[in-house]
Order: structure tokens, then C-alpha cells, then sequence
């Protein structure tokens, strides 16, 4: 308990914020999800029992005094159609499924709305004002003109994470990924070359109309997905694992590993914004997870039993490597190396992310590299803290 105390009084600066128990409006420090809306309004469920809303200094709280659900405890929210906002019970107290449209939250939204006993629902997607899909704990559930439907109640069905509405076909994400049949009416699992307990991140719509999604077992994996085949996506060199990955309201897709946040600004690009202070890394069995990002370059974390975390990044960093550029490319001889910052690291790895060999950095913002004794391939440069492709003829 020492060890927190310090930790959040170390961290309320001008950059992080650490909301708890004893300085903001929660009456504990347990954050279960934490999501924005597009009114860029901060959800955040504590400790099951309340829902907040953050819109700049103000909290609004929600529980079951003033929503009329007596058995309020809730797990997950999701962002339905005109911003509404869907929070999903978690199963073991019998809680409806809540909608708030802006004025009230409502339990009988959908006709003939279940009671999911015993279930956890973790993702909702709406696809039109009589339609929605659920991902839950023990499979995923269908409803379309007040008929439910019911799929995976096996053990692959166990703790769907995501539903993603893609090129008119419905997946979701557990254990595999899984691509429901239209003429059958049955899921079938769409891509599934990971050990059965491996840990599969988010499923989401990122970079050029591409689904990504992350593996976590022994290596750290990012895939992606064209609606006909997988595709492994170039991470660059990560500086620590892969914790999880985010897509964001405003169209930015970002990546935290342990140690860092980065912003992936195509696949050849891989930019570092900001690195997580040693003393979280440092405390043991807590893990700072990124949930979502504002429009005004808040980056607002999870972190169990500590509270609600907040790093403000300057509007003037965001972005601050991406000029990084190289010419020409591809080449047979020699390339340069452009950025906005001085050079002080520059190396070069190949395809597979084996380092190949450290260049003297010149110091400047522009460096020119003789590669002609390569073989013909792909290959990567690090330029300080970033990564960028290039092709060897």
C-alpha cells in the first residue's frame, strides 16, 4: 500500500494525473473500462457499482440511485449508433444491459431485451436501430427484428472479446478468430494458427480499411486482415512486449508496449511519443493499460487498483518524427536518411528484425548510407527511436 501512495503522489505532474479515492469523485480505486464517446465525454466504470462521465473538470456519476436498476453492476462499455452509450453487466449479479441516449439510461431500449445470467457481456456493435451483436462470455448472441440468435455456445465460445462489422461480414475474436457464414448461419473459425491458450488482443479496423489484431505468447505478433487473407504486419523493434493496441475516434491508431506508447503512422513508420515513467514498470502486478485517446492528445489508461491514470501529451510533440523519410526507394547503392531531429542512433536491420550493423550517426537531420554491398531485400533503419523500410535492388 506504501508503494501506491508514493506512486501517486509521484505522478501527479504536469504530464500525469492519477484519479483515485482520494482525490476525484470514485469511491475506489478499481477501473474495469474506460471509453470516449464522440462527444469526446470520458466513460469510466469503477468498481462495478457506478459509471462516470468526464467532460473536462465536471463528473457526472450514474449507479443505481439514479437509474432506477437496483442490481447495477457493470463490466464493459461500448459505443452504440448517435453516441450512444451501451454498458455490458458483468454475470454474476443478473444486471441488464443499460443505454444512455444523451438524457437517461434505459434497460428496455431493445424489445424483448434477455437477462444473460451468469454471462459478461464484453462487446456490443450495433449495426442499425433493429439490429446488434453481442460478444459475452459464453458465446455471441444475434438480434435482428426482435429475434434473438444464439452461436458458439461451445468452448470455443468461450469469452468472445470483439464484435467487428467488416466489408458486410460479421467476426468475432476469442480464442480464433471467427467469420460467420451467411448461407450456413454458423461461425467458422476464420484464422487460427496460434496455440489454443494463446492471448489474442483487440480486433479492430485500423490503417487502411485493414482489421488488425495482436497475439501474445511467446512472440509479439500483430496481423492483419484484407477480408481474404492475413497479412503479418512490420512492427519495427519494440523496445518491450506488446501490451495491446488501440484505434481511436480521431483516426489515429496506436501501440503500447511495456515501457512505451507509440503511434504506427503507416506500416513503414513506427513513432515513439512518450515512455511510461520507471516506477510503474517497477511495481510489481501492475499493469498500465492504454484504453483510449481524446481529441486533445489525453491518453487515459487503466491501472488496477491504482485508479484512472491520464498522460497529457503537448499538442506540439505529437507527430514529432514524422518527417522521417528516405531516398531513393528503392535503391541499388546508397540512400538518405531525412528527419527533423538530430541523428544519434542509426542502424539497420533486415526483414526478420535481425540487427545487421550500427552506423556512425553524423548528428545532423540528414545522413547518407552506403548500401550496395546488401543483398537485395527489405530492410529497416533506425533512426533514433524509429523505424522506416526500405528496398535494396
Amino acid at each position: 500500500m506504501i508503494t501506491i501512495i508514493l506512486l501517486i503522489n509521484i505522478l501527479i505532474s504536469q504530464e500525469w494525473t492519477v484519479y483515485n479515492k482520494d482525490n476525484s469523485d470514485l469511491h475506489s480505486n478499481y477501473i474495469h473500462d474506460v471509453m470516449i464517446d464522440n462527444d469526446d465525454n470520458v466513460w469510466v466504470i469503477n468498481d462495478y457499482t457506478e459509471i462516470f462521465k468526464i467532460k473536462d473538470s465536471e463528473w457526472t456519476r450514474f449507479n443505481s440511485q439514479n437509474t432506477n436498476i437496483s442490481n447495477f453492476y457493470y463490466r464493459t462499455l461500448s459505443l452504440g449508433l448517435n453516441n450512444k452509450i451501451i454498458a455490458g453487466p458483468s454475470g454474476d449479479k443478473g444486471s441488464p444491459m443499460l443505454f444512455y441516449d444523451g438524457l437517461k439510461w434505459e434497460f428496455n431500449y431493445y424489445k424483448d431485451l434477455p437477462i444473460f445470467e451468469l454471462t459478461t457481456i464484453y462487446d456490443v456493435l450495433e449495426i442499425n436501430e433493429n439490429e446488434l451483436w453481442m460478444a459475452t462470455s459464453f458465446g455471441a448472441y444475434h438480434l435482428k427484428n426482435g429475434h434473438w440468435s444464439s452461436y458458439l455456445q461451445n468452448e470455443e465460445g468461450r469469452d468472445l472479446s470483439k464484435v467487428v462489422h467488416y466489408q458486410d461480414e460479421i467476426y468475432v475474436l476469442g480464442k480464433g478468430n471467427f467469420k460467420l457464414n451467411k448461407e450456413s448461419n454458423y461461425f467458422e473459425n476464420n484464422y487460427k494458427i496460434f496455440p489454443d491458450d494463446a492471448r489474442l488482443g483487440p480486433m479492430i479496423l485500423g490503417l487502411d480499411n485493414f482489421v488488425y489484431f495482436y497475439s501474445k505468447f511467446e512472440d509479439d505478433k500483430l496481423k492483419k486482415y484484407d477480408g481474404k487473407n492475413w497479412f503479418d504486419f512490420n512492427l519495427g523493434i519494440l523496445d518491450s512486449n506488446l501490451i495491446t493496441i488501440r484505434y481511436t475516434n480521431n483516426n489515429k491508431f496506436y501501440l503500447q508496449t511495456r515501457k512505451s506508447i507509440y503511434e504506427i503512422l503507416e506500416e513503414d513508420k513506427l513513432v515513439k511519443l512518450f515512455t511510461v515513467p520507471d516506477l510503474i514498470m517497477q511495481l510489481s502486478n501492475q499493469i498500465l493499460l492504454l484504453e483510449d485517446v481524446d481529441s486533445k492528445n489525453n491518453f487515459w489508461f487503466t491501472m488496477y487498483t491504482v485508479g484512472l491514470v491520464k498522460y497529457s501529451l503537448e499538442p506540439n510533440s505529437v507527430r514529432k518524427t514524422s518527417k522521417l523519410t528516405i531516398y531513393p526507394n528503392p535503391s541499388q547503392s546508397k540512400i538518405t536518411v531525412n528527419t527533423d531531429q538530430q541523428i544519434t542512433e542509426l542502424a539497420l536491420y533486415t526483414i526478420n528484425l535481425t540487427k545487421v550493423k550500427d552506423y556512425t550517426p553524423n548528428h545532423k537531420s540528414s545522413q547518407e548510407i552506403d548500401i550496395s554491398n546488401l543483398s537485395s531485400g527489405v530492410y529497416f533503419i533506425k533512426v533514433n527511436d524509429d523505424f522506416i523500410k526500405f528496398v535494396k535492388e
